[in-house]
């Protein structure tokens, strides 16, 4: 099978012309050579005004196709600059009808099918590649309706059992894209939108009858898609269904025909008195469950329900409205326990719903590598979370403060990669932050603490250093006030791979100049207590892929032409400057000028 991509590696000798049956042409050549095809099927006088074109595209392939030319008589050059009066066409396309033959997969980059010079190009060589070609990948491509509606287009591959397309432009209607249900012989369908593909007035009906064993259409938006009920008979072969980015109506009761299904990811928008839940609680082969919720948070006794579902080993439910309101009596705690062996557990953007991880929960978790509760408050962190040894991923809002066993839990978890905390009430002891220096796996260390009346309780007299010898590449701590806190030198040499540092709501006494080792820094937000010294301004020039900049300054105003150095930041896209400072003197005598800097706003 020739499975490469356009581009790829170089296609297989093969001989000379019509020189019996050979290697499958590389998928690379293919485009070019039906265009060939395609003009010398043409009468003459037509054929004359478009060679140069064929010659064009020719020859940016002659390197990897020499042999077609020397048997011609000609190489790429000579027919870049000729005609087409000596080459033998009919040799050529023989040629090539006599490799087309072998091509079972072709993928496709950046290619515009949509009508235009190139069309009945694509037309032959779709017809060419029809009997044979069993895979077929369009990346970012153009297309229009009439590519998906044609016999001439994708209709003509019979033979094709893996279709996968990713639109990068165009509005190519449903009705088009659902004419794909013709193709009988598909098993896997992959249809991903970058723009609209919905017909304004009517509804999305996804109805693919064929024996499908992976079926993924994402990016439509939410366009309330429904499923006929008949439609799950025929889907009792499927795999994975990926539905990520097109809203849904609930799955009807039928849907639990689906026995094979094991990976499922969907946006569910249920209608008011729906039950979103009917449809999934009798899939009980499901190992990956992933849900977006929309219009209408559910609540915790239905959510339980999930529990059902014994084979689950990944349970994402997102809620696209932040900061919800919960409809249970938060009075309650809603209890976070799952009975299954989970390997990620992510619930997120629930708000303020009073829960509570169940420390028994954990001892069924000792495979868990996720545990995401970004956006849903829990009231604390179980001392248990120390038994979770496998973690790599922990994201947790907490309602109260983390007790000392607490943090002592979390140096356990040695395999930690990316940690996420963000308390709400009770100001943690930097000596609590400080020890997580000794999880060696750590790349990303985000606390953020939002709680009212911010106090330190070591005293504002005393240092604090932060330093992390861990190779982060995002590094975040917000909130924490005035804590005269130090960024030392030596740390910063340590995070050459950091690509965000955000200390906002976080004073720290200064920015040191070796922050210009930080090249791959795109984020920057600091709050320093004094003004910054002008080699900190200068280093700040080295950060040449630096997109934001947020300094809060205090004491000590910088002169313009510190702040000016900025200008040579070409990527930037935001820039924030406050001065918090009491003192501000400017010299009248030299005015401002505020010069745009590209890119930014």
């Amino acid at each position: 099978m020739s499975h490469t991509g356009l581009g790829g590696p170089k296609a297989p000798r093969s001989g000379a012309l019509g020189g019996g049956r050979a290697e499958a042409i590389a998928a690379e050549a293919i485009p070019a050579a039906v265009l060939t095809g395609a003009f010398a099927l043409l009468p003459f006088a037509e054929r004359k005004d478009s060679i140069p074109l064929v010659c064009k595209r020719w020859n940016r392939l002659t390197k990897m196709q020499p042999e077609i030319w020397k048997s011609c008589g000609w190489d790429g050059q000579e027919l870049a600059e000729g005609g087409d009066a000596e080459v033998d066409w009919l040799r050529a396309v023989d040629w090539f009808l006599d490799r087309s033959v072998a091509v079972e997969s072709l993928m496709a980059s950046k290619v515009d099918f949509s009508s235009g010079t190139d069309a009945p190009a694509h037309s032959v060589l779709f017809a060419l590649l029809g009997a044979s070609l069993h895979e077929l990948k369009l990346m970012d491509c153009r297309m229009d309706n009439n590519f998906c509606l044609s016999r001439a287009g994708l209709l003509g591959l019979h033979s094709l059992r893996h279709l996968e397309i990713r639109l990068s432009h165009g509005r190519i209607r449903w009705n088009s894209v659902s004419r794909l249900s013709r193709l009988a012989n598909l098993e896997v369908l992959c249809i991903g939108c970058a723009g609209s593909v919905h017909d304004s007035g009517s509804s999305v009906s996804i109805n693919f009858p064929q024996r499908l064993r992976r079926l993924e259409i994402s990016g439509l938006g939410k366009v309330q898609a429904v499923f006929p009920p008949e439609v799950f008979q025929s889907w009792q072969r499927l795999e994975k269904l990926d539905l990520w980015g097109t809203g849904v109506r609930p799955f009807p009761e039928s849907a639990s025909t689906m026995s094979k299904l094991s990976e499922l990811r969907v946006w569910i928008e249920p209608r008011k008195g729906e039950d979103p839940w009917v449809g999934l609680l009798g899939l009980h082969g499901l190992k990956h469950l992933e849900l977006q919720l929309h219009d209408g948070l559910p609540v915790w006794r239905e959510l339980r329900q999930l529990s059902q579902l014994r084979s689950l080993e990944m349970l994402h439910v997102d809620f696209e409205i932040q900061n919800a309101v919960w409809e249970d009596d938060c009075s309650a705690p809603a209890v976070i326990s799952f009975p299954h062996r989970l390997r990620s557990l992510r619930l997120r953007c629930f708000g303020k719903i009073n829960a509570a991880l169940s420390p028994q929960a954990f001892q069924n978790w000792q495979r868990l590598e996720t545990l995401d509760l970004w956006g849903t408050e829990v009231q604390s962190l179980p001392v248990s979370v120390s038994s979770l040894t496998n973690l790599v991923d922990l994201h947790i809002w907490t309602k109260f403060r983390l007790g000392d066993n607490t943090w002592a839990g979390l140096l356990n978890l040695r395999s930690l990669r990316r940690l996420e905390l963000h308390l709400d009430d009770g100001l943690p002891a930097w000596t609590s932050i400080s020890q997580l220096s000794k999880l060696p796996m750590l790349q990303m260390l985000h606390v953020e603490f939002i709680g009212q009346g911010i106090g330190y309780e070591h005293g504002r007299f005393m240092p604090i250093f932060i330093r992390f010898p861990q190779k982060l590449n995002s590094l975040r701590i917000r909130g924490f006030g005035k804590i005269n806190a130090v960024l030392p030198m030596e740390a910063l040499l340590t995070w050459k791979d950091m690509e965000a540092l955000d200390l906002g709501g976080t004073e720290v006494q200064s920015l040191p100049a070796s922050v210009a080792f930080l090249t791959k820094l795109t984020e920057l937000r600091v709050w320093t207590k004094t003004n910054l010294a002008e080699s900190t301004w200068t280093g700040l020039r080295c950060l040449t892929g630096l997109r934001h900049l947020e300094l809060r300054l205090g004491d000590g105003f910088p002169s313009w032409n510190s702040m000016s150095q900025l200008s040579r930041l070409k990527c930037l896209e935001s820039l924030h400057v406050d001065f918090m400072g009491r003192k501000f003197a400017m010299n009248a005598a030299n005015p401002l000028l505020f010069a745009p800097l590209e890119g930014a706003k």
